[in-house]
């Protein structure tokens, strides 16, 4: 197993043990100094508590492995707005909201705008004003972001 997939897996299980869901991780630098980055967020938003705890228990967790290098910076935090939908729980929270969706189509992307309104294990659901509902593979995404509003 790589370093990251390690480390993911004690994330999911201090997150789930806060009723958090692990969003994303990241693992950054080198073995003189590796950055992990934990995205954890429930259901109802995280709060800066949940995210000192998730941290100090995540670390003690690196701390007691000798699998996991010595120096490292552990980050934890909620995912923010300008970050990628990936999961069920990300595109709960945010129906409703206009997205962009990049698919990919044979060797290009291409970009679909829209609200979405519904998602299932197989796809999600946009509507447009001018072009009405349209379903997008979930194999086929390549990104989708919320349309932020400025």
């Amino acid at each position: 197993m790589d370093l990251k997939t390690e480390v993911a897996a004690l994330a999911e299980t201090v997150c789930r043990n806060h009723d958090l869901e692990l969003i994303d991780l990241e693992v950054k630098g080198d073995k003189k100094q590796t950055v992990f980055r934990v995205s954890a967020d429930p259901e109802r938003g995280i709060t800066l508590g949940e995210c000192e705890t998730v941290s100090r228990e995540l670390m003690d967790r690196i701390d007691m492995d000798d699998r996991f290098p010595r120096n490292y910076r552990l980050d934890v935090s909620s995912p923010g707005l300008d970050r990628p939908l990936k999961t069920d729980l990300d595109f709960r929270k945010n129906t409703g909201q206009d997205v962009v969706a990049y698919v990919r189509e044979e060797s290009v992307k291409k970009q679909v705008t829209g609200q979405l309104i519904r998602f299932d294990a197989d796809f999600i659901y946009l509507e447009d004003a001018a072009q009405g509902e349209k379903a997008i593979r979930r194999a086929d995404l390549d990104t989708v972001k919320i349309k932020l509003k400025w």
